[in-house]
Protein backbone atom coordinates (compact mmCIF):
# COMPACT_ATOMS: atom_id res chain seq x y z
CA UNK A 1 0.00 0.00 0.00
CA UNK A 2 2.72 2.56 1.11
CA UNK A 3 4.52 1.37 -2.73
CA UNK A 4 1.52 2.30 -4.58
CA UNK A 5 1.19 5.24 -2.80
CA UNK A 6 4.39 6.64 -3.08
CA UNK A 7 4.16 5.64 -7.21
CA UNK A 8 0.65 7.45 -7.61
CA UNK A 9 2.49 10.43 -5.76
CA UNK A 10 5.09 10.70 -8.25
CA UNK A 11 3.07 10.14 -10.92
CA UNK A 12 0.75 13.16 -10.08
CA UNK A 13 3.23 15.57 -10.01
CA UNK A 14 4.56 14.34 -13.70
CA UNK A 15 1.60 13.82 -15.29
CA UNK A 16 0.53 17.66 -14.10
CA UNK A 17 3.01 19.57 -15.55
CA UNK A 18 2.36 18.86 -19.16
CA UNK A 19 -1.42 18.32 -18.08
CA UNK A 20 -1.27 22.24 -17.63
CA UNK A 21 0.95 23.09 -20.41
CA UNK A 22 -1.97 24.34 -22.65
CA UNK A 23 -2.90 26.42 -20.04
CA UNK A 24 0.25 27.52 -19.92
CA UNK A 25 -0.15 28.54 -23.56
CA UNK A 26 -3.81 30.22 -22.87
CA UNK A 27 -2.19 32.25 -19.82
CA UNK A 28 0.68 33.67 -22.35
CA UNK A 29 -2.21 34.42 -24.87
CA UNK A 30 -4.14 36.27 -22.60
CA UNK A 31 -1.63 38.58 -21.51
CA UNK A 32 -1.47 40.01 -24.55
CA UNK A 33 -5.11 40.09 -25.16
CA UNK A 34 -6.00 41.63 -21.82
CA UNK A 35 -2.85 44.72 -22.82
CA UNK A 36 -5.05 45.49 -25.86
CA UNK A 37 -8.29 45.71 -23.97
CA UNK A 38 -6.50 48.03 -21.23
CA UNK A 39 -5.22 50.14 -24.40
CA UNK A 40 -8.45 50.21 -26.00
CA UNK A 41 -9.93 51.72 -22.70
CA UNK A 42 -6.93 53.87 -21.72
CA UNK A 43 -7.22 55.37 -25.38
CA UNK A 44 -11.16 56.14 -24.76
CA UNK A 45 -10.20 57.85 -21.74
CA UNK A 46 -7.88 60.56 -24.12
CA UNK A 47 -10.43 60.50 -26.84
CA UNK A 48 -13.57 61.51 -24.32
CA UNK A 49 -10.68 64.35 -23.17
CA UNK A 50 -10.98 62.77 -19.62
CA UNK A 51 -7.31 63.40 -19.44
CA UNK A 52 -5.86 61.90 -16.21
CA UNK A 53 -3.59 63.64 -13.95
CA UNK A 54 0.27 62.65 -13.43
CA UNK A 55 -0.39 60.09 -10.59
CA UNK A 56 -3.06 58.59 -12.61
CA UNK A 57 -1.01 58.92 -15.58
CA UNK A 58 1.95 56.92 -14.13
CA UNK A 59 -0.05 54.27 -12.22
CA UNK A 60 -1.52 53.36 -16.10
CA UNK A 61 1.78 52.33 -17.37
CA UNK A 62 2.31 50.26 -14.09
CA UNK A 63 -1.53 48.77 -15.00
CA UNK A 64 -0.22 47.65 -18.84
CA UNK A 65 3.21 46.98 -18.34
CA UNK A 66 3.22 45.02 -15.25
CA UNK A 67 0.23 44.40 -13.05
CA UNK A 68 -1.54 42.23 -16.05
CA UNK A 69 1.68 39.72 -15.86
CA UNK A 70 1.75 39.95 -12.51
CA UNK A 71 -1.81 39.03 -12.40
CA UNK A 72 -1.81 36.49 -15.19
CA UNK A 73 1.45 34.51 -14.19
CA UNK A 74 0.39 34.19 -10.80
CA UNK A 75 -2.76 32.86 -11.20
CA UNK A 76 -0.86 29.92 -13.19
CA UNK A 77 0.83 29.44 -10.42
CA UNK A 78 -1.98 29.15 -8.36
CA UNK A 79 -3.42 26.39 -10.18
CA UNK A 80 -0.18 24.74 -11.02
CA UNK A 81 0.73 24.37 -7.15
CA UNK A 82 -2.85 23.98 -5.85
CA UNK A 83 -4.67 21.43 -8.38
CA UNK A 84 -1.47 18.64 -8.17
CA UNK A 85 -0.93 18.98 -4.52
CA UNK A 86 -5.45 19.17 -3.61
CA UNK A 87 -4.75 15.37 -5.89
CA UNK A 88 -2.12 13.91 -3.79
CA UNK A 89 -3.70 15.55 -0.27
CA UNK A 90 -7.35 13.77 -1.12
CA UNK A 91 -5.16 10.39 -2.32
CA UNK A 92 -3.08 10.25 1.21
CA UNK A 93 -6.63 11.03 3.34
CA UNK A 94 -8.66 7.83 1.53
CA UNK A 95 -5.24 5.88 1.84
CA UNK A 96 -5.67 7.37 5.87
CA UNK A 97 -9.46 6.14 5.98
CA UNK A 98 -8.20 2.96 4.19
CA UNK A 99 -5.81 2.16 6.71
CA UNK A 100 -7.69 3.01 9.91
CA UNK A 101 -10.44 5.07 10.17
CA UNK A 102 -9.44 7.12 13.54
CA UNK A 103 -6.44 7.91 12.53
CA UNK A 104 -7.66 9.38 9.19
CA UNK A 105 -10.20 11.88 11.93
CA UNK A 106 -7.24 12.68 13.72
CA UNK A 107 -4.92 13.80 10.51
CA UNK A 108 -7.96 16.49 9.26
CA UNK A 109 -8.19 18.14 12.74
CA UNK A 110 -5.34 20.63 12.02
CA UNK A 111 -6.64 21.33 8.62
CA UNK A 112 -9.12 24.30 9.48
CA UNK A 113 -5.91 26.18 11.03
CA UNK A 114 -4.68 25.94 7.40
CA UNK A 115 -7.66 28.01 6.18
CA UNK A 116 -7.39 30.49 9.16
CA UNK A 117 -4.01 31.28 8.40
CA UNK A 118 -4.59 31.99 4.69
CA UNK A 119 -8.03 33.86 5.83
CA UNK A 120 -5.53 36.51 7.81
CA UNK A 121 -2.83 37.01 5.31
CA UNK A 122 -5.35 37.86 2.89
CA UNK A 123 -6.50 40.62 4.60
CA UNK A 124 -3.00 41.71 5.74
CA UNK A 125 -1.38 41.20 2.55
CA UNK A 126 -4.43 43.11 0.60
CA UNK A 127 -3.44 46.88 1.23
CA UNK A 128 0.36 45.98 1.28
CA UNK A 129 0.71 44.73 -2.09
CA UNK A 130 -1.82 46.89 -3.09
CA UNK A 131 0.45 50.20 -2.50
CA UNK A 132 3.35 48.20 -3.87
CA UNK A 133 1.87 47.99 -7.57
CA UNK A 134 1.11 51.44 -7.08
CA UNK A 135 4.76 52.88 -6.32
CA UNK A 136 6.35 49.86 -8.69
CA UNK A 137 4.20 51.42 -11.35
CA UNK A 138 5.50 54.98 -10.12
CA UNK A 139 9.32 53.77 -10.69
CA UNK A 140 8.52 52.20 -14.01
CA UNK A 141 7.42 56.34 -15.10
CA UNK A 142 10.34 57.53 -13.79
CA UNK A 143 12.59 54.99 -15.38
CA UNK A 144 11.35 55.72 -18.62
CA UNK A 145 12.16 59.13 -17.49
CA UNK A 146 15.53 58.95 -16.14
CA UNK A 147 16.41 57.33 -19.76
CA UNK A 148 15.05 60.24 -21.45
CA UNK A 149 17.30 62.13 -19.61
CA UNK A 150 14.86 64.69 -17.74
CA UNK A 151 14.80 62.86 -14.35
CA UNK A 152 14.33 64.19 -10.64
CA UNK A 153 17.07 61.67 -9.02
CA UNK A 154 15.71 63.02 -5.53
CA UNK A 155 11.96 61.93 -6.63
CA UNK A 156 13.56 58.73 -8.39
CA UNK A 157 15.44 57.91 -5.08
CA UNK A 158 12.31 58.55 -2.48
CA UNK A 159 10.11 56.24 -4.91
CA UNK A 160 13.18 53.81 -4.67
CA UNK A 161 13.21 53.90 -1.03
CA UNK A 162 8.90 54.08 -0.74
CA UNK A 163 8.88 50.46 -2.74
CA UNK A 164 11.86 48.89 -0.12
CA UNK A 165 9.68 49.85 2.85
CA UNK A 166 6.24 48.17 1.20
CA UNK A 167 8.39 45.12 -0.10
CA UNK A 168 9.99 44.81 3.18
CA UNK A 169 6.51 44.63 5.07
CA UNK A 170 5.49 42.42 1.74
CA UNK A 171 8.38 39.55 2.95
CA UNK A 172 7.88 39.94 6.87
CA UNK A 173 3.87 39.28 6.60
CA UNK A 174 5.68 36.24 4.09
CA UNK A 175 8.07 34.47 6.32
CA UNK A 176 5.13 35.23 9.71
CA UNK A 177 2.31 33.36 7.63
CA UNK A 178 5.09 30.79 6.21
CA UNK A 179 6.11 30.05 9.43
CA UNK A 180 3.10 29.12 10.38
CA UNK A 181 2.11 26.53 7.56
CA UNK A 182 5.39 25.25 7.88
CA UNK A 183 5.04 24.78 11.20
CA UNK A 184 1.90 22.76 10.59
CA UNK A 185 3.29 20.68 8.27
CA UNK A 186 5.66 19.14 10.60
CA UNK A 187 3.38 19.29 13.55
CA UNK A 188 0.35 17.12 12.23
CA UNK A 189 2.47 14.15 11.86
CA UNK A 190 4.37 14.24 15.19
CA UNK A 191 0.82 13.95 16.58
CA UNK A 192 -0.03 11.33 14.28
CA UNK A 193 2.91 9.14 14.79
CA UNK A 194 2.68 9.94 18.69
CA UNK A 195 -0.96 8.32 18.49
CA UNK A 196 -0.38 5.75 16.49
CA UNK A 197 2.79 4.60 18.75
CA UNK A 198 0.16 4.20 21.67
CA UNK A 199 -2.08 2.43 19.04
CA UNK A 200 0.23 0.18 18.42
CA UNK A 201 1.20 -0.47 21.99
CA UNK A 202 -2.28 -1.70 22.80
CA UNK A 203 -2.44 -3.79 19.51
CA UNK A 204 -5.15 -1.85 17.85
CA UNK A 205 -2.63 -0.86 14.89
CA UNK A 206 -0.03 -2.83 13.32
CA UNK A 207 3.69 -0.90 13.10
CA UNK A 208 3.23 -1.18 8.83
CA UNK A 209 -0.12 0.69 8.93
CA UNK A 210 1.76 3.01 10.70
CA UNK A 211 4.19 3.39 8.27
CA UNK A 212 1.77 3.56 5.87
CA UNK A 213 -0.16 6.71 7.96
CA UNK A 214 3.06 8.13 8.72
CA UNK A 215 4.11 8.58 4.62
CA UNK A 216 0.40 9.31 3.70
CA UNK A 217 0.32 12.21 6.67
CA UNK A 218 3.51 13.71 4.70
CA UNK A 219 1.35 13.79 1.33
CA UNK A 220 -1.30 15.85 3.07
CA UNK A 221 0.29 18.16 5.49
CA UNK A 222 3.34 18.66 2.81
CA UNK A 223 0.71 19.41 -0.14
CA UNK A 224 -1.75 21.60 2.40
CA UNK A 225 1.29 23.89 3.08
CA UNK A 226 1.99 24.07 -0.74
CA UNK A 227 -1.99 25.18 -1.07
CA UNK A 228 -1.55 27.66 1.57
CA UNK A 229 1.30 29.54 -0.54
CA UNK A 230 -0.64 29.02 -3.86
CA UNK A 231 -3.78 30.79 -1.69
CA UNK A 232 -1.12 33.32 -0.95
CA UNK A 233 -0.13 34.14 -4.47
CA UNK A 234 -3.75 34.27 -5.09
CA UNK A 235 -4.10 36.86 -2.04
CA UNK A 236 -1.29 38.92 -3.81
CA UNK A 237 -2.90 38.72 -7.48
CA UNK A 238 -6.17 40.30 -6.30
CA UNK A 239 -5.16 43.72 -5.92
CA UNK A 240 -3.22 43.90 -9.03
CA UNK A 241 -6.24 42.36 -10.48
CA UNK A 242 -8.75 44.97 -8.83
CA UNK A 243 -6.33 47.73 -10.33
CA UNK A 244 -6.96 46.40 -13.82
CA UNK A 245 -10.67 46.06 -13.29
CA UNK A 246 -10.97 49.66 -12.19
CA UNK A 247 -9.36 51.23 -15.75
CA UNK A 248 -11.52 48.31 -17.51
CA UNK A 249 -14.87 49.67 -15.58
CA UNK A 250 -13.95 53.26 -16.56
CA UNK A 251 -14.73 52.92 -20.21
Amino acid sequence: MALAFLILSVSINLLTEWVFRPYNYLFARKISELRTRLADSIKKINSAGQSPDRNLDDDLIGKITSDVDFVMWNLSGVIGTIVPNLLMMAFAVVTIVYTNLLMAGISTLLLPLYFLVVRKYSNDVFMIRMEERRTFSRIIKLSSDVIDGHSDSNLFDGTLRSWNKVMYRQITIDRVYWTYALFFMGFGPIVLLTIGVHLVNQSLLSVGNLVTIVLAANNIYGPIAAMVWGFALLSQTAPPAKRIEETLDTT
